[in-house]
């Protein structure tokens, strides 16, 4: 006798409808990453309102409905302009460091041979151990974020 006539008709049709569920969430992971992030929200939410102490933990709810008075204080605006466009620079150079690096170190087998242990070297490197060296090489201000970005 088959395994399956010794179960009810339910169990076997629920057997069916979760392996549809999971067939289609396997189809479509960014269904289930955003179910995920929903997820961690709902945690966020009711952990903050009920367990966790409202100076060191504000609800999601809370803060986005505020979000709005941050953005109205004066001096945030310019802050987060002065922060894009140092993001937008160091994005390009480093596209434009990075496309000029690429293409010598892979169409020159000496340039490869002798760059890539080098680059190997700096690309296992924790990028917060070399912060230090750019904020004291560049200074404080825009050039050592660019640089370091």
């Amino acid at each position: 006798m088959s395994h399956a006539l010794d179960m009810p008709p339910t169990a076997n049709a629920n057997g069916l409808r979760w392996r549809r569920i999971k067939k289609w969430f396997l189809a479509r992971p960014g269904v289930a990453r955003l179910g995920v992030i929903i997820l961690l929200f709902i945690v966020w939410e009711i952990a903050a309102r009920f367990y966790v102490d409202k100076i060191f933990l504000s609800p999601p709810s809370q803060v986005f409905t505020s979000l709005h008075t941050v953005f109205e204080t004066n001096g945030v605006p310019r802050a987060l302009q002065i922060s894009a466009w140092e993001i937008a620079v160091a994005f390009g150079l480093s596209v434009l460091i990075g496309l000029l690096v690429g293409l010598a170190v892979g169409l020159h087998k000496f340039s490869h041979r002798s760059f890539m242990p080098i680059i190997l070297l700096l690309y296992g490197t924790p990028q917060i151990t070399i912060l230090p060296l750019f904020i004291l090489y560049f200074g404080i201000g825009p050039a050592s974020k660019v640089a370091f970005g």
